[in-house]
């Protein structure tokens, strides 16, 4: 057993992204790693774990394993594992129209939001642009805070499909929610500490 078998997790953290590298690639080493790691408490290695096992890449694939992982994460302030958990009930909604599964994306969504996820706002706006919950208002108000979150300069295209009775009430809303995502500093994980190792891998 190694060095970094034995503890140290932030090694074990970058080894399991080392191993998810073209140049290195070994899903069953990747997977070893970051389960050591999270056995730790490691929020990015619990996202990375719960990955491995929606895709069945180096462990059998086990949805009900891997959404376990992801909502540890999401739980610790995994912003990677609230907008995955987020997408896949997004993606359950548009197979299925449940207002529930549009409801539970929404829900992650604004926890990612609310951590500094600037895009979870666009997010929440297609959920609400269509199917059982759509709400012209609410998908309107939300991508108005998208738009800000990218200039914070005051826009009015996105409430062009409004009433105009609605408009000004509408940008008020998109200004009251984007002062809390402005009011907070994104939270941060070890990997965004040490973003050479931080490879684009989702």
């Amino acid at each position: 057993m190694t060095t970094t078998d034995k503890g140290d997790y932030r090694a074990q953290l970058i080894l399991g992204m080392a191993y998810l590298q073209k140049d290195f690639k070994d899903d069953a080493k990747s997977v070893h790693y970051f389960k050591l790691a999270a056995d730790q408490g490691d929020v990015d290695a619990m996202y990375f774990l719960g990955r491995a096992y929606l895709d069945g890449k180096g462990v059998p694939q086990n949805t009900t394993i891997g959404e376990s992982y992801l909502t540890k994460a999401s739980e610790a302030g995994s912003i990677a594992a609230l907008r995955e958990l987020g997408n896949r009930h997004a993606d359950f909604y548009r197979e299925s129209n449940s207002s529930v599964e549009a409801l539970k994306a929404i829900q992650y969504y604004e926890k990612a939001f609310l951590l500094g996820e600037g895009s979870a706002a666009l997010m929440i706006s297609s959920t609400y642009g269509s199917g059982s919950i759509s709400d012209k208002y609410s998908a309107a108000v939300w991508n108005a805070v998208f738009q800000l979150t990218k200039t914070s300069q005051k826009t009015t295209d996105a409430f062009q499909l409004l009433p105009v009775a609605q408009r000004d009430k509408a940008m008020m809303d998109s200004y009251a929610l984007y002062s809390k995502y402005s009011s907070l500093k994104p939270a941060k994980s070890f990997l965004d500490e040490v973003r050479k190792y931080r490879k684009h891998v989702e």
